[in-house]
């Protein structure tokens, strides 16, 4: 599966390269790095999504996508952002 991840990694360099300005790239680069354990990398990549108009509601879905990486890294982006995490109790 690594393998698969760092073939898509690469897919979306090159779309970064040609389209630096859209979002969808850098949220998707932000996934898989955290599905391979590069938090920061991640987190990077997703504020720059963030930074570029992502609609921060799609942050939710990391919830499900990467639970453990949403609960210790991305859920602060809710705070940072100035937005609330539709999903706390």
């Amino acid at each position: 599966m690594n393998g698969d991840l760092q073939k898509a990694l690469d897919k979306l360099r090159q779309s970064i390269e040609s389209y630096p300005g859209f979002w969808d790239a850098y949220f998707w680069k932000g996934v898989i790095h955290a599905q391979l354990g590069g938090n920061d990398e991640a987190m990077k990549n997703i504020k720059q999504s963030l930074d570029r108009g992502m609609p921060p509601v799609l942050l939710s879905p990391l919830r499900w996508l990467t639970p453990q990486f949403y609960k210790d890294h991305a859920i602060s982006l809710f705070a940072e952002y100035g937005l609330t995490d539709a999903n706390e109790n």
